[in-house]
């Protein structure tokens, strides 16, 4: 499994080439950030990251984007394998920005090259099909036709809400500054773009970077293990062989089996525990946030980090992480500000 990593901004990644579109594959979940008062809320978060660490001159890391190249028609196309609900909801921002900017008369004709291909007006950001709405709701939100979406939509659509609550925010904490926020924005976002080998199956190389780990614990009950069942197979063996002359024999050697077993529970529960509370260590290129947790990137050996300017050693136990500290080639800390605070999914 190849991958091509590079750092960019959200203005590269648009800007790179004005006739590319992202694509959303059909195996992907629908937009679910959700706002204020919605339970999730992962649109504020990113809004709060945004306008406290994003700057022209300061970049805000956002995660990576993991994208694969397909050949459609001529097009360059990108299908997000991972990061759709951060795109989306860039885009939803960007349009916020610019129906604000057309209502107060703040010149943002530029922004329209970003959002639409440069051979018309069709959104760089094509959504999935699904039992919803959203592509109907972007596309009106693109066409600045947000009056035509009834009430019944506006109240179920997630994408609706996340755009109404950028625009919301924009109109009350922005009365002036329009172009250099914008400016911020584009400049500031840093995210890593992963390019995944044409010859991967994207499907596959997603399952495999968020597939669980295969630990005994809470999802695996002790029963469920091998060793176990095999020993309750033996059990189950002595209890049916029928009464005879041997029936003490068959009692001392179930009573055997029953006593191994209890041994064999304890001392899994023994190593599940030890393995449950001890500090485990890796390392990794970055440390992005995912729903407010951090989240390492990019694993890395304990001899590659020696070949690095800059890792990030993260510490866990009971599975959570503890401690995330950037670390030298040597191994020791390095004093850098906390920079990783994006929200992800």
């Amino acid at each position: 499994m190849g991958m091509d990593s590079r750092h960019a901004s959200l203005l590269v990644l648009l800007a790179q080439d004005e006739k590319s579109r992202f694509v959303i594959p059909h195996w992907r979940r629908q937009y679910v950030w959700g706002t204020t008062g919605s339970g999730s809320r992962e649109v504020e978060q990113l809004w709060q990251d945004l306008r406290t660490h994003c700057g022209a001159d300061k970049k805000h890391f956002c995660g990576p984007m993991l994208l694969h190249k397909l050949s459609k028609a001529g097009v360059p196309t990108w299908e997000i394998v991972d990061g759709q609900q951060r795109m989306t909801t860039f885009f939803l921002l960007l349009f916020a920005l610019r129906d604000v900017c057309e209502k107060r008369d703040v010149d943002c004709s530029d922004l329209h090259l970003l959002l639409t291909t440069n051979k018309s007006d069709e959104s760089r950001l094509a959504l999935l099909e699904g039992a919803n709405r959203d592509p109907y709701v972007m596309k009106m939100l693109l066409q600045r036709s947000e009056a035509k979406l009834d009430k019944k939509i506006q109240d179920e659509s997630k994408i609706y809400q996340a755009y109404r609550y950028f625009v919301t925010r924009i109109e009350s904490e922005l009365s002036h500054g329009m172009q250099e926020f914008l400016v911020s924005i584009l400049q500031g976002v840093d995210l890593l773009i992963q390019i995944i080998d044409p010859a991967d199956d994207p499907r596959r190389v997603f399952e495999t970077l968020h597939a669980p780990d295969k630990v005994i614990g809470s999802r695996h009950s002790f029963a469920e293990q091998p060793a176990l069942k095999q020993a309750e197979s033996i059990a189950d063996d002595v209890r049916s062989v029928s009464a005879g002359p041997a029936r003490p024999f068959r009692r001392i050697t179930a009573g055997i089996v029953g006593l191994s077993l209890l041994a064999l529970l304890c001392l899994s529960a023994f190593l599940w525990w030890r393995d449950y509370t001890r500090v485990k260590t890796a390392y990794y290129q970055e440390v992005s946030s995912r729903y407010g947790l951090p989240e390492g990137v990019g694993v890395l050996s304990s001899d590659a980090i020696q070949h690095r300017t800059t890792s990030y050693r993260v510490e866990s136990s009971r599975r959570k992480i503890r401690r995330v500290t950037e670390i030298n080639g040597s191994g020791y800390p390095v004093d850098d500000p906390a920079r990783h605070q994006a929200s992800s999914e």
